[in-house]
């Protein structure tokens, strides 16, 4: 029979009707036949959700989760998409949904299900079905399966001898589920390891004071430069024949007084109207500082984009303490926060041609400056000589903290929510009365009780128990704002703030005014600096605002917005460093419309749905709102709040699209080598088309096909309905002659079209492209004029034009890339590979961690093993710190009062030296620390064919190395699984460790599902910190995780501490053996990073009291 699939049309609107994206169909076996066929039900049955939640979904569940592999945006016809996969996991995954339909009685009868764990037998015969016919036969123990499936015309696509189910409880799910917070996420800043060696642009040009402090640096590396006291005295230099520099650094920082003036390509534009240093004296100082900042900044990069002979500059903005980029830095230049923010937002409407820098004028970041503008990251923090970049992280779930109670909401004390009124307003005021007993509640709104809707809300919350008073306020006026604070009774003083108001003004940067700017920052920005000014002494137990994750992300058409919501971030985070209560919540899109998102068009939501963003629904944006309440007070300043859609950014990812701050969510896959449709053109393989047509007409035609195609996908057409059956776009679709505006596309949209076509030709096209060329046709022959020009004759085709500078963004992007582990393993040729590592990533970003390490586990079946460890070379102990001197040359010293310390490897993808380089640091001059690494992680290397063989290998190279002399042992995660195993064989051969630690390790079958999952999060999270992740290290992590499976640790004698990060889940200890525990500073991973110093310090004051005992 045959089940079909569907799935919603619109993300960002409720369906109405599903599409039809492929069939999967189950063939009943004849009952002679040895075993019996499960047979795939065509309706969900009662019960099968009490037991495995979301089992039952199938197909059409799971299809929105699943890796895009080609760069165009897919949102139907999975048909075509499955043949870029050897077989397409949505459609494998339907075809076992059948044997959770084959438990379903035990699922009800117990709460447990049953989900995939190892294969054995496996053959895939075919690739690219997007059709299965399955046959599954159960196997005699009953928890096992085999799979025999074809593919439309009987041809073989997969078989699997054997196919072993394991039951899983719902609470294993939940478990393996609440490992992070699904929509709520934080801001980190990574550090950056710039190359030795680092890209060269052709010239630099240096204005402000702080640019040309770098100027001696860029001499000493030989690049050469040119200092101008303003933008105009560069502008006058280009106009009298100077050629154009590659990369333009101006100074925004605060660098002494300047009177305004009416260019901005003046030396005003640069700096602060205040003294160099100093911090405005209140908060409409503070106002008017923020206003002067961006209004500079707004005139100087609308006069930048105008000039044509910039278009090739780079312009890098430098600014001193804007952003907070290590934990507790104070933010000491708001001003220049609300810059960052409008900048971000001018990043996505210009691509690679405007960059963030944010210094603290160290000699050290001075020197490192050069090398960090040509990283090819759009924003950077430098500290001390260290490079940081912004990453988007999810926020981990842990326990709520005594202090954040609903005590905290006095019944007694006045809430002021501004905005009061307004949708979100009425929200929160209804959701604290009826959740939290907030019975005092004064509502700011600048219509006060004439707003509409006003009363009906106090009546209303009067019925739920709360007194409502709504005043009439401009919340960005001060003296307002002090008014209003005096309305508070003495009776029931104020105790919390949450700051909602705001307006929104978008529009794209050259059609912003400084009036635009004024009129979204004065109630937003502003607004929240008087009350944070006027509110310092108050007491408050809760100061939150309303943001939004566009200050973050960057929004096309929303400069002043995001600058707004930049500089409420900046000022939250402000008053964290001050033992202020402030929280900023930047939010998604709310699915409610509220004052803000009201006159949203559908090319608006359907922009936002192709970049990743879903929308909240109340009652979820109301759980996130209490979620980050429960952080407490060492929350951060900044969490963003919004839902994303994996399956759009990991297509982002797969195109090379995905904005950098999200690479910390999404793993970016290696380029497949599958044939490019037009839709998915680089520069390179454009320009080969193009040279590969000799008519001039076949050439245009393929460039209005490129414009037509582009542009149905901007105007939100899906992909199914874009290509014909032939592969060309229906002609009424986007018709040839009709112009861009008859079309539906606005500046927004116009934006977003030249974007594209920027980066598919390799031009650099102006944002008023569709206006100058008003239809797809006229833009089609302009394409052609252009590229004709830069590609000389058909037979002579030029290589891809080159962003200006060897250090362009676009350039060191496609250098990174190279450089992964995932381009090394395609260069191996093995497509295998590519698909395990592909499925791997799958899994991980859409939670079946236990799925995606039995896949690993089953892959390491294929490694070369090794059982004697005479068999394979000996490891080699590195040293990371030194204790006492001692001769050059001598290991250990014998007798010495403090052991050496040697570390054993995580068995994580990233199991490296790095990963105790930190901790070691703290231990340097008070003892030996060494590291010895596990075998199977590189190339060539086998792995061990059980614990055993890697056990003896590890205490024979113990024994060789340390000669008698002593040594403890120490194992972070899984390195104390070897810790113990090796610990228990050296008893036995009679040589006892001094000592043994273990740090946050769990045993492997403590719930697969936490320990996995904390392992491939240290993986994701760590990928570009270490070392490269690829197919050797991942198969390697799963073969130790399958030898490891149903290990308990042995029973030793020698002393043991384990070492449990109180930031975390404070899991019991699981070791069944006598140690001692000690909670220290940090979580699972932090506790060897931040805190190492802290840890290291831990471990040596034990291991010494231990040696006092012992001697």
């Amino acid at each position: 029979m045959d089940l079909p699939r569907h799935r919603r049309p619109d993300r960002h609107r409720p369906a109405r009707g599903g599409a039809h994206t492929g069939t999967v169909a189950a063939r009943r076996r004849s009952t002679g036949g040895p075993g019996r066929l499960v047979r795939a039900a065509g309706r969900r049955r009662p019960g099968i959700r009490a037991g495995v939640p979301g089992a039952a979904r199938g197909l059409a569940a799971r299809g929105r989760g699943v890796r895009r592999r080609h760069p165009a945006e897919s949102t139907e016809g999975q048909a075509a998409d499955a043949a870029r996969y050897a077989l397409h996991p949505a459609l494998l995954d339907a075809a076992l949904h059948p044997v959770v339909l084959r438990h379903e009685g035990d699922a009800a009868a117990d709460g447990h299900g049953w989900l995939p764990f190892s294969w054995t037998g496996v053959t895939v015969a075919a690739s690219g079905a997007s059709t299965l016919h399955v046959r599954l036969t159960v196997r005699t123990d009953e928890d096992a399966v085999g799979l025999l499936a074809t593919d439309a015309s009987g041809r073989i696509v997969i078989s699997a001898g054997s196919l072993a189910f394991r039951p899983v409880s719902a609470e294993q799910l939940q478990a393996a589920r609440t490992g992070y917070h699904d929509h709520l996420f934080r801001i980190e800043w990574r550090p950056l390891h710039l190359p030795t060696t680092p890209a060269r642009t052709a010239d630099w040009a240096l204005i402000g004071p702080g640019a040309r402090r770098t100027a001696a640096v860029l001499e000493r590396n030989g690049a050469s430069w040119q200092a101008y006291p303003d933008p105009a005295a560069l502008a006058e230099a280009l106009a009298a024949g100077a050629p154009a520099p590659g990369m333009v650094v101006i100074s925004c920082e605060p660098d002494g007084a300047s009177a305004p003036t009416d260019s901005a390509l003046t030396d005003s534009a640069l700096t602060d109207s205040a003294p160099a240093g100093s911090a405005p004296a209140d908060s409409t100082a503070l106002a008017d500082a923020t206003r002067q900042a961006t209004t500079r900044v707004l005139a100087l990069l609308q006069e930048w984009v105008a000039d044509e002979r910039l278009a090739a500059c780079r312009l890098a903005l430098l600014t001193h303490g804007s952003v907070t980029a290590t934990p507790d830095e104070p933010v000491s230049d708001l001003a220049h926060a609300a810059v960052w923010g409008l900048v971000r937002s001018v990043q996505t409407e210009n691509p690679d041609r405007f960059l963030l820098a944010d210094t603290d004028d160290t000699d050290a970041s001075r020197n490192a400056l050069p090398a960090a503008l040509l990283a090819g990251e759009p924003q950077i923090a430098l500290r001390n000589g260290a490079v940081r970049i912004p990453r988007m992280t999810r926020v981990p779930v842990r326990q709520p903290q005594p202090s954040t109670t609903d005590a905290d909401w006095d019944p007694e004390a006045t809430v002021l929510i501004t905005g009061g009124t307004g949708v979100l307003g009425r929200l929160v005021a209804r959701h604290l009365a009826t959740a939290h007993g907030v019975r005092h509640l004064l509502l700011a709104t600048r219509r006060g009780t004439a707003a509409d809707g006003a009363a009906d809300l106090v009546a209303e919350l009067a019925g739920l128990g709360a007194e409502a008073t709504v005043a009439a306020c401009d919340i960005g006026d001060r003296a307002a704002v002090a008014a209003l604070l005096d309305q508070v009774p003495a009776q029931h003083p104020l105790k919390a703030v949450i700051h909602t108001a705001g307006v929104v003004d978008d529009g794209i940067l050259t059609s912003l005014t400084p009036e635009r700017m004024e009129a979204v920052l004065h109630a937003k920005a502003f607004g929240a600096a008087h009350l944070h000014d006027l509110t310092r002494d108050a007491g408050l137990t809760t100061f939150t605002v309303f943001s939004s994750a566009a200050a973050s992300f960057g929004s096309p058409g929303q400069g002043n917005y995001t600058a707004a919501n930049a500089f409420l971030d900046a000022l939250m985070q402000h008053r964290h460093t001050q033992a202020l209560p402030g929280r900023s919540l930047a939010w998604g899109l709310w699915g409610e419309a509220d004052g803000m998102t009201r006159n949203l068009a559908g090319t608006d939501f359907a922009r936002m749905a192709r970049g990743g963003l879903l929308p909240l629904s109340n009652a979820q944006g109301l759980a996130l709102l209490d979620t980050a309440d429960r952080l407490g007070p060492f929350g951060d300043g900044l969490l963003l709040a919004t839902r994303l859609d994996a399956a759009t950014l990991h297509a982002q990812a797969t195109a090379g699209a995905l904005p950098r701050i999200l690479h910390g969510l999404i793993r970016i896959p290696a380029r497949r080598s599958a044939d490019h449709g037009i839709a998915t053109d680089t520069p390179a393989t454009l320009r080969e088309r193009l040279a590969g047509l000799t008519i001039p007409a076949q050439r245009t035609g393929l460039l209005l096909e490129l414009v037509r195609t582009h542009a149905a996908a901007v105007l939100g057409h899906p992909t199914s309905a874009v290509t014909a059956a032939d592969g060309a776009l229906p002609d009424d679709l986007v018709p040839a002659d009709t112009e861009f505006r008859d079309l539906g596309f606005d500046s927004l949209t116009a934006v977003e079209l030249r974007n594209r076509i920027n980066a598919v030709t390799g031009l650099r096209l102006p944002a008023t492209l569709i206006f100058d060329q008003p239809s797809p046709a006229a833009l089609a022959d302009h394409l052609a004029t252009r590229l004709t020009a830069e590609a000389g004759t058909p037979d002579e085709p030029a290589p891809a034009a080159a962003a200006a500078g060897a250090g362009s963004a676009g350039s060191a992007e496609t250098g990174q890339q190279r450089s992964t582990g995932s381009e090394k393993q395609q260069t191996r040729g093995g497509t295998s590979t590519e698909t395990v590592e592909s499925l791997f990533w799958i899994g991980h970003d859409t939670r079946r961690i236990e799925e995606s390490m039995a896949l690993l586990s089953a892959a390491s079946f294929f490694r070369p093993a090794f059982t004697d460890p005479s068999d394979i070379p000996e490891p080699t102990f590195v040293r990371l710190a030194q204790g006492e001197a001692r001769a050059q040359g001598e290991a250990l010293a014998r007798g010495e009062t403090r052991p050496a310390l040697i570390c054993l490897p995580t068995v994580a993808a990233v199991s490296s030296v790095y990963q105790y380089s930190r901790f070691a640091a703290g231990l340097n001059g008070h003892r030996d620390v060494w590291y010895v690494p596990a075998p199977g992680f590189l190339e060539g290397e086998p792995l061990p064919s059980g614990i055993g063989a890697v056990t003896r290998m590890f205490a024979d190279a113990i024994v060789r190395f340390t000669d008698g002399a002593p040594f403890a042992l120490a194992g972070h995660s899984a390195g104390g699984w070897f810790v113990y195993a090796v610990t228990s064989h050296l008893e036995r051969l009679g040589v006892r460790p001094e000592a043994v630690v273990t740090m946050d390790a769990y045993l492997p079958d403590d719930g697969i599902a936490p320990v996995a999952s904390a392992l491939t999060s240290e993986i994701f999270d760590r990928v570009t910190q270490f070392v490269d992740v690829d197919y050797t290290r991942l198969v390697a992590m799963g073969g130790y995780f399958r030898i490891f499976s149903g290990w308990s640790p042995p029973d030793i004698t020698t002393p043991a501490l384990f070492l449990r990060g109180r930031d975390g889940e404070q899991m019991p200890p699981p070791w069944g053996v006598p140690h001692t525990v000690l909670d220290i500073q940090g979580n699972h991973f932090t506790m060897l990073e931040q805190f190492a110093d802290s840890t290291a310090r831990h471990v040596d004051e034990w291991l010494t009291e231990i040696a006092s005992v012992r001697r």
